[in-house]
C-alpha cells in the first residue's frame, strides 16, 4: 500500500523556503504553521528531522534565521496537532511498551532482502513499479560514472539514510528507550525510509542535470515519465482487476488465483487469467468497491445505526473503522496508541483464535495496531463473542452469515443486500 501524505506534499517546498528564500513573509509563516497543523507527530516527524539534517549542511549566514524560524513554527504545528497523542502517553501504559523489534542481523537480512525483491519481477503489481525501480538504477550507475561532489553528497546521506532505518528497525537501540526513553519505545524511527524518495528525486535531477551524453539523458527522460505513468494507470487497473475477477471468474478459479499469488506462482495466475473456461462472463462492467461511498456502505451502515443507537460493536470480516466513520461506536478498530490494558482485555476475544495461527498471534502480540476480530476460517469460528460483550459490544456486524449460539439476528427483515449481518450478543 502507497500513503500519500500532506507533509511529504509540502518537504520541497519547506526545504526551498529555508535554503533558497531570503525574505520570509507573514504569508509564508501562516503556510509553514498551517503544515505542521496538518502533520503527524507519528508519520512526519522523522521525515522532517532528516529534512532538517540535509538542510544543515547547506546553510550559510542568510539563510540560518530561516532554519531557525521554520523548524521551530513546523514543530509548534505539528506539537498541537500530537496533543492527543501526548495525553495518552501521560496515563497509564500504551500498547507500544511491548511491542518488539527483530535483532540487528535480522534487520539488515530484512532490508537486504526487501530491496531485492524491488527488483524481482514475481507478481503482476511488480510489473508497474518496474520502470521507477530502472529510473533507480539509472541513477545509481550514473552516480558511479560521474564523479560530482553534489551527488557524491546526496548518494551518501542515501546510505546514511539506509544504515539509520536499519539500526532504529532493529532492537539495538531498545535497551535506551527501556531504561530512559520509556515514552519513546515503540516510536516507530524507521519511518525516516519516508525521506528516500525525496533524495532520489534530487540524484534525478542532479544526474539530469550533468549528463551530457544525449542518448542516454532521452532514455533516462523516457523512462521517468513512463514511470510517472506506469504509477498513475496502477491504481485503478489494480482495483478494475480485482473486481473484474472477483465477479466474473469461477469461484473455484477465483481461489486458484489467490493461492497462485500467495504463493508468488506468475506462472500459475497467468494460465489462470487466461483460460476462458475460467470465467462466467456476467459483466465487464463493475462497481469499485474502494470507491470513497462505496466502501463506507453510508445507506447500509444508517440502517445499522437506527437499530444499534449508542450501542457498542465489534465487525467481523469488514474494516471496523467503517463503523466508526459511520457515527457507530465500536470497542475495535485501528489504533496507533491505546492503553495496554485495554489490548490484554481484548486479546481475550481472539485469544483461540491466535492460538491456532502463529503469523496473527505475532502480529497482535507484537505490534498490534490493528485492534481486529481476527479469525483463520469463518466456518469454524472461534471467537469468545461472551468476553466481547465483556469489553462492550452489544452487536456483531460481519459480512457473513454467523451460526453461533451466543449469536441472534438483530434484524430478519432488514435488507443489507447479504453484503452485511448485524448479530445481537445473548
Amino acid at each position: 500500500m502507497i500513503i500519500l501524505r500532506f507533509f511529504y506534499l509540502f518537504l520541497p517546498y519547506l526545504i526551498y523556503l529555508i535554503l533558497i528564500k531570503k525574505k520570509i513573509q507573514l504569508k509564508h509563516y501562516l503556510i509553514i504553521f498551517f503544515i505542521g497543523l496538518n502533520s503527524s507527530i507519528i508519520f512526519d516527524l522523522p521525515s522532517l528531522i532528516m529534512a532538517l539534517i540535509l538542510s544543515s549542511f547547506y546553510l550559510d549566514s542568510h539563510n540560518k534565521k530561516n532554519f531557525f524560524i521554520i523548524s521551530i513554527l513546523v514543530l509548534i504545528g505539528l506539537s498541537i496537532s500530537s496533543i492527543p497523542s501526548f495525553l495518552s502517553i501521560l496515563g497509564e501504559p500504551t500498547n507500544r511498551v511491548i511491542m518488539n523489534k527483530p535483532s540487528l542481523l535480522s534487520a539488515i537480512i530484512n532490508e537486504l532482502s526487501n530491496l531485492a525483491n524491488n527488483f524481482m519481477i514475481n507478481d503482476f503489481i511488480k510489473l508497474f513499479f518496474l520502470p521507477m525501480n530502472m529510473v533507480k538504477l539509472f541513477i545509481l550507475g550514473s552516480i558511479i560514472y560521474y564523479k560530482n561532489k553534489q551527488i557524491r553528497f546526496f548518494l551518501l546521506f542515501l546510505f546514511f539514510t539506509y544504515i539509520l532505518k536499519t539500526i532504529f528497525s532493529s532492537s539495538v537501540l531498545q535497551f535506551i528507550f527501556e531504561n530512559f526513553l520509556i515514552f519513546l519505545k515503540g516510536y516507530n524511527f524507521s519511518r525516516i525510509s519516508n525521506f528516500i524518495p525525496f533524495i532520489f528525486s534530487i540524484l534525478l535531477v542532479l544526474t539530469l542535470k550533468i549528463t551530457s551524453n544525449v542518448k542516454y539523458k532521452k532514455l533516462f527522460v523516457i523512462f521517468t515519465i513512463f514511470s510517472s505513468i506506469s504509477l498513475q494507470i496502477y491504481f485503478p487497473l489494480i482495483e478494475y482487476s480485482k473486481e473484474f475477477f472477483k465477479q466474473n471468474l469461477e469461484e473455484k478459479s477465483l481461489a486458484e488465483i489467490k493461492k497462485s499469488y500467495k504463493n508468488r506462482d506468475i506462472i500459475n495466475s497467468i494460465k489462470i487469467i487466461f483460460e476462458n473456461k475460467n470465467y462466467t462472463f456476467k459483466s465487464l462492467r463493475v462497481k469499485a468497491t474502494n470507491s470513497f461511498d462505496v466502501y463506507y456502505k453510508f445507506d447500509i451502515y444508517k440502517k445499522i445505526k437506527n437499530i444499534t443507537g449508542n450501542s457498542k460493536v465489534a465487525s467481523l470480516g469488514v474494516d471496523p473503522m467503517i463503523a466508526a466513520m459511520n457515527d457507530i461506536y465500536v470497542i475495535d478498530g485501528y489504533h496507533q496508541i491505546y492503553p495496554l490494558s485495554y489490548k490484554k482485555k481484548f486479546r481475550k476475544i481472539i485469544e483461540d483464535e491466535l492460538n491456532q495461527n502463529q503469523k496473527l498471534k505475532k502480529y497482535y502480540d507484537e505490534w498490534g495496531n490493528r485492534v481486529y476480530l481476527f479469525f483463520s476460517d469463518k466456518k469454524n469460528l472461534l471467537i469468545n463473542f461472551k468476553e466481547a460483550k465483556k469489553v462492550g459490544a452489544e452487536f456483531i456486524i460481519s459480512s457473513f452469515s454467523i451460526n453461533h449460539k451466543n449469536l441472534q439476528l438483530a434484524c430478519p427483515d432488514c435488507n443489507y443486500s447479504n453484503e452485511l449481518f448485524l448479530y445481537k450478543i445473548l
